[in-house]
């Protein structure tokens, strides 16, 4: 339930093994981050009543997240190793520059 099951082909070499298996564990993680963002962003949308086009999950240099005009989150897949509340609290930042593009007190 809370894990994964990696099956190794034959095929890797064994020096392989372990950069693949690190890889498939990225995957996840960051896949997990994404539905669990998913649920939180929707849920912050609709009591804001504004709309989101989708969702994305990657690595970007200085930030844990941002959105863009066009309605796409980015959230920092790092993330997945903070608490709950901090990625609750990033996801509702980004979604709050749907309403407004700024950092103003509104």
């Amino acid at each position: 339930q809370n894990g994964f099951k990696v099956i190794v082909p034959k095929r890797i070499p064994e020096s392989q093994i372990e950069g693949c298996v690190g890889l498939e564990l990225t995957f996840w993680l960051k896949d997990r981050l994404k539905e669990d963002a998913r649920h939180m962003v929707k849920r912050y949308c609709e009591a804001l009543g504004v709309k989101y086009r989708g969702i994305r999950i990657g690595t970007p240099a200085k930030l844990w997240a941002s959105c863009t005009k066009k309605g796409i989150v980015t959230l920092n897949w790092h993330l997945i190793a903070a608490p709950k509340p901090v990625l609750e609290y990033a996801v509702l930042h980004e979604v709050c520059h749907l309403k407004y593009r700024n950092h103003s007190k509104e």
